[in-house]
This record gives structure tokens, C-alpha cells and sequence, in this order.
């Protein structure tokens, strides 16, 4: 059974049924049954949902939220500010180191020889 996604994204259940029928399934009609469940919550993009509810994914990580349980971490020598990620592409380079250039195809590199920059 699916819960309708409400205005303040949660997900809930309105009615449970359990129906048993007199057969050899094991169950016995005149025992009562409990059953367990949890109210999702469709996390916003740049969360996941952690074990008490949505969540930032952490600096370097994004998700598109709904109801992920973990962020995908950003390529190597790119990040993104913690709870901004929400797809790859959001994920940009780091500064590069005094000496270095920056590729946007490719990252840092470092200048020809002869050649310096400043710390950005």
C-alpha cells in the first residue's frame, strides 16, 4: 500500500487492513496481530533520510532527496557546501594550491615553468 505525499512531504498510512482467512498459513483468527510501521518523510534535495528524519548531506556529498538513505560524494577535487548538493553537476572545483591553474575540463594543473599564480 503507498501513502500519498502530503504539502509538508510526508508520507503516511490512513488504513491498515489485515485480513486472515482460515486456512494452513499458520495463523490463528483468534490471536491478535501488531504491525510495525514508520511515516517517511520525502527529504528535500541536498538531504537523505537519516534515522530521526531529513537530513543535510554532509559538504562534499549530494542527493536529490525524496527518500534516499545516503548522499553520493562529489567527484575527487570537486565539493559542494554541506545540504547544497542536489545533483552532480552542483559539485565544483576546490581552489587550487598557489602555482596551479584551474582546468575547468580537467581540475588543477600546474603552471608552465616561468609562470606563478596567487593563492585564490
Amino acid at each position: 500500500m503507498c501513502g500519498r505525499v502530503s504539502k509538508n512531504n510526508r508520507a503516511s498510512i490512513n488504513n491498515v487492513q489485515l485480513k486472515l482467512t482460515d486456512s494452513d498459513s499458520g495463523y490463528k483468527l483468534n490471536e491478535v496481530y501488531t504491525i510495525n510501521y514508520r511515516i517517511l518523510e520525502a527529504c528535500n534535495p541536498g538531504q537523505y533520510l537519516g534515522d530521526e528524519g531529513c537530513k543535510d548531506c554532509d559538504a562534499d556529498y549530494y542527493g536529490a532527496g525524496v527518500w534516499l538513505e545516503s548522499c553520493t560524494k562529489c567527484p575527487d577535487k570537486k565539493g559542494v557546501e554541506s545540504g547544497k548538493g542536489k545533483q552532480e553537476s552542483d559539485c565544483t572545483w576546490k581552489a587550487c594550491d598557489a602555482g596551479q591553474l584551474l582546468d575547468q575540463a580537467k581540475g588543477c594543473e600546474n603552471c608552465p615553468a616561468d609562470h606563478w599564480t596567487r593563492i585564490r
